[in-house]
């Protein structure tokens, strides 16, 4: 078979004209775009290239066909289908493996970082992140796309679907980097990474060995296999119900997927929203179609085991890569502004905290409901104390329950598990630098910001990210995101984070001992320095005590239920 689309996509046997760039392809010939980049250095761009067909819904990724001429490379490929969360409506299209390619020099050898991006599995493309500012240095970027939701993620649990396409499309598009070296990058050098879902992405690519060898760096931002949102534990119910909310037989699998096979992706999205439990006047995405563990007899499955026991048990594919994995200072922000300015979110979440949190945490298959309830009396306990409602100036305590469950706990987890069984090394990192415009503000037109948030470092490496200003080198957070970029690249070039500034003179790997199992984390910064204590452990500690299925936990014995 033939590698199509490819990283190789851009191989450079033809000349390159000075505003529009064309390069010969195993499928044909691809003009592009020259752009300038923050410095105004000349950089080349390649947008909307095709590395699969149209897939078959609920398939595996095919190659590109050929075509005659020349495909032009200059405008973005529509996204995956899905609902938007911009535009708040049903867009994409099926037809949508595509990738845009951004390299300073066609004729170098420079590392690459492919870019996964996020969106909770169920939204997101690879047009919203600008190669302008990272252009300034010598990499080359790679954005990708990916199937979403159902169309994605589907998994009848046996041979019929056995899930994960989305996963599949993102390790098939990388998976031609050998050509890279035609075109400016260096095969050996390929960083994956990713934020959120992205950074979920990334982990999972590291746990599959259909993975292993095809990149030598990786980077998790805000997002790892552990988190309660990657990962869904019942695929085959979770089929079932999206098959009656759409009229179709369930009888058995086959009956299923052909007559899902049917209906309109409209039809698939409209009927998965559907499923969500979530409060209407809450702004939260369900993302319940994500990775699950594959079933049936066919070979090769991305991931045989829950990503918690491929971890503990040894089994990282990927066990020779380093790895940079951390989370913003106040992840649950994005998540709080959108309750907390609204009276009626308030009222619903004070007067039902018991029925909504299992679901909203998610927490509801992790436990039986008297154990939930018990948990969400504890949750209170812990974060809320005394208090007797949730109010504004609570701001950051529901922050902290929001984002220490998202996020928090399954990161440091993460980290832990790979300090301690791998030899590769791993560098945790708090971003923890404030601005008046953070996505808070920009993305969710919040009315004050409500501390570092969840995706918050993205628009110091991409310019115009969420509704954020263009950030000139004159500037003082021009100055940071020029040092952070220099960060990130001088990992993907080195295998190790070479370039760090500030009081923290050097980021070194986390060292763990059977005795102290305490994470050291880089905290970025206008002056980054190393945490000498773990500001998190009573939280990871207090979340990691609690009976739930992920944290390898029994219910609670049975006794008198106080509420």
């Amino acid at each position: 078979m033939k590698l199509v689309w490819t990283l190789a996509i851009l191989c450079c046997s033809a000349a390159i004209a000075e505003d529009a760039p064309k390069v010969t392809v195993s499928e044909g010939q691809i003009q592009g775009l020259t752009y300038r980049s923050r410095k105004g250095n000349k950089y080349y761009g390649f947008l909307g290239v095709p590395y699969g067909k149209a897939p078959v819904r609920f398939g595996t990724p095919q190659p590109a066909d050929n075509w005659d001429g020349v495909k032009l490379a200059t405008k973005f490929a529509p996204h995956c289908f899905q609902f938007c969360l911009v535009s708040q409506r049903l867009d994409g299209v099926e037809d949508c493996l595509t990738m845009n390619l951004y390299t300073p020099k066609l004729d170098g050898n420079l590392p690459v970082m492919v870019l996964l991006h996020g969106g909770g599995f169920q939204f997101g493309s690879g047009s919203l992140s600008e190669a302008k500012y990272l252009m300034d240095e010598d990499v080359v970027l790679v954005t990708i796309q990916y199937r979403l939701g159902a169309l994605g993620f589907l998994n009848t649990e046996d041979d019929v679907v056995q899930g994960n396409m989305g996963l599949k499309d993102q390790s098939y598009a990388y998976n031609g980097s050998k050509e890279l070296k035609k075109c400016g990058g260096d095969p050996s050098r390929v960083t994956i990474f990713g934020f959120s879902a992205g950074g979920a992405s990334v982990h999972y690519q590291m746990l599959s060995p259909m993975s292993k060898g095809l990149f030598s760096a990786a980077i998790s931002e805000s997002g790892t296999a552990l988190n309660p949102w990657a990962f869904q534990s019942k695929p085959k119910q979770l089929a079932l119900r999206l098959a009656e909310n759409v009229g179709c037989v369930r009888d058995t699998s086959e009956a299923l997927v052909e007559c899902l096979r049917s209906k309109t992706p409209a039809e698939i999205v409209t009927g998965q929203m559907k499923l969500s439990k979530f409060p209407h006047e809450f702004d939260l995405i369900s993302m319940l179609f994500c990775p699950s563990v594959e079933k049936g007899e066919s070979e090769p499955k991305f991931i045989s085991d829950s990503p918690y026991n491929l971890l503990v048990d040894g089994k990282l594919a990927s066990d020779n890569v380093p790895w940079i994995a951390g989370l913003t200072r106040d992840e649950g922000a994005f998540y709080t502004a959108g309750i907390l300015e609204s009276e009626k979110s308030m009222q619903k979440l004070n007067s039902d905290w018991y029925k909504m949190l299992p679901n909203i945490l998610y927490y509801e298959n992790s436990a039986s409901p008297a154990t939930q309830r018990r948990i969400s009396k504890k949750v209170w306990e812990f974060y809320f104390g005394d208090d007797s409602k949730i109010t504004t100036d609570k701001y950051l305590k529901l922050g902290r329950v929001l984002g220490d469950r998202f996020f928090l706990t399954g990161i440091s987890r993460a980290i832990r598990e790979h300090a301690k069984k791998y030899e590769s090394p791993v560098y945790p990192y708090i971003f923890s630098h404030d601005s008046e415009d953070s996505i808070v503000r920009g993305f969710l037109h919040a009315k004050r910001s409500y501390g570092v948030a969840h995706a918050d470092e993205l628009k110091y490496l991409f310019n115009k990210t969420y509704g954020a200003p263009e950030y000139e080198l004159n500037t003082d957070e021009g100055k940071f995101s020029e040092q952070l970029i220099k960060l990130l690249v001088s990992f993907a070039r080195d295998g190790k984070p070479t370039s760090a500034w500030g009081s923290a003179k050097s980021w070194e790997p986390l060292s763990l001992s059977k005795d102290d199992e305490t994470i050291t984390w880089y905290e970025i910064d206008t002056d980054p320095k190393v945490t000498t204590k773990d500001p998190f452990k009573e939280r990871t500690d207090f979340w990691e005590s609690l009976p739930l299925k992920e944290m390898e936990k029994e219910d609670y014995p049975d006794e008198k239920d106080e509420l």
